[in-house]
């Protein structure tokens, strides 16, 4: 055997065994809040409350239907934070992908710097 020969064909052995390994341990949820391009950064509310309108992307990668709760909580676990939307839980089909409108709405006093670290369960 020419020594090319072995090193090409150890290469793709390795190759073709990290993509499986890969695949087989990936992640079959995945999530990213993004803001709508027309959306405000914030709104105040008639209350002083301030209100944030996010989009919540879920993708369910899985091969049977999954149902995912949204929770929210601040970091430093002392604001108030209330989460507002029309659909909870989530049911998203199997290998398919939903995005659902979220409203973060909390105090404006809870603000450092302008913000408000917050974590979506």
């Amino acid at each position: 055997v020419r020594p090319r020969v072995a090193f090409y064909s150890l290469i793709a052995v390795a190759y073709f065994s990290a993509f499986g390994y890969l695949f087989a341990h990936r992640q079959l949820s995945e999530f990213s809040i993004v803001r709508g391009a027309a959306d405000k950064p914030f709104s105040l509310l008639p209350n002083g409350n301030v209100s944030n309108h996010l989009h919540l992307r879920i993708s369910n990668k899985s091969r049977q239907t999954e149902t995912y709760a949204i929770q929210v909580s601040s970091i430093d676990n002392q604001s108030q934070v209330s989460l507002i939307t029309p659909v909870n839980p989530v049911i998203i089909d199997a290998e398919s992908m939903m995005t659902v409108p979220v409203y973060f709405n909390f105090s404006a006093s809870f603000l450092r710097g302008g913000k408000l670290p917050v974590r979506v369960k």
